[in-house]
C-alpha cells in the first residue's frame, strides 16, 4: 500500500462532489443515488472518462485526488481509525521516500491524479515565491485554518521557504522542496504544534 488511509486525499469526500459532477455531465440524475447509480451503470467507459476529462480529473487543492476511497458505512460499518483500533494487532513494515512527490510534481506522471504539475518550462525559474504562492492558495487557506493560518503559514515558510537561509532564487533547491512539502506538510504543522504547547 502507498500511504496511510488518515491521509487527507485518501478518505475526504471529495469524491462525492466529482461523481456529483460527472453525473450532471451525464444528464444522470443527482437527487437520488439510486437512480443516479442505474443511470452510471447505462454509461461506457469511455463517456465516463469523457466527462471526468470535461469536469477535471484533480483538484488544485490540498486534498489531491479527486476520486479516492470513501467510507461511507457500506463496505466498512464504521470509520477507518475505529476499526484500526478494533483490529488484532499485525507486524508493520513501513517506509518514507523523501522525494516520493517528484513522479508527480516534477516529471508530470499520472496528471489525471495531480494537478500541481511543475513544467520543464518553468524549472529554471522556480524561485521561494512559487513556494510562498502554493503554500498560501493550497496548502495553508485561511478557509481550512481559520484564526490560525498566520501562524500554520509561517510554520511552513519556515521548513520549506527559509530553511538553511538559501538564496531565493535557488532554482534547485525550492524545485527539491516542492516535492517535499507535498508529502510531509501535515507532519510539520503537527510538529511544530506541539513543540510550542511544550514551550508554552
Amino acid at each position: 500500500m502507498s500511504g496511510s488511509p488518515m491521509s487527507l486525499w485518501a478518505t475526504s469526500d471529495s469524491s462525492v462532489k466529482g461523481s456529483l459532477e460527472i453525473a450532471e455531465y451525464l444528464n444522470c440524475s443527482t437527487l437520488d443515488s439510486k437512480k443516479l447509480k442505474i443511470c452510471m451503470k447505462t454509461k461506457s467507459i469511455y463517456d465516463i472518462m469523457d466527462a471526468v476529462n470535461a469536469t477535471g480529473s484533480a483538484p488544485y487543492s490540498a486534498d489531491i485526488v479527486k476520486f479516492s476511497p470513501r467510507a461511507d458505512g457500506d463496505f466498512f460499518p464504521r470509520k477507518l481509525d475505529d476499526l484500526i483500533k478494533e483490529s488484532p494487532k499485525k507486524p508493520t513494515l513501513m517506509g518514507l521516500a523523501q522525494k516520493e512527490s517528484a513522479f508527480f510534481v516534477i516529471q508530470g506522471n499520472c496528471e489525471t491524479l495531480v494537478a500541481h504539475i511543475i513544467s520543464p518550462a518553468k524549472f529554471d525559474h522556480f524561485a521561494a515565491s512559487d513556494i510562498i504562492k502554493v503554500i498560501d492558495e493550497v496548502f495553508a487557506p485561511e478557509e481550512f485554518f481559520g484564526d490560525e493560518t498566520k501562524d500554520a503559514r509561517e510554520d511552513l515558510y519556515e521548513h520549506f521557504v527559509w530553511r538553511k537561509h538559501p538564496n531565493p532564487n535557488d532554482t534547485k533547491f525550492y524545485l527539491e522542496m516542492y516535492t517535499e512539502h507535498r508529502v510531509v506538510r501535515a507532519e510539520v504543522l503537527s510538529t511544530r504544534r506541539e513543540e510550542k504547547r511544550g514551550r508554552k
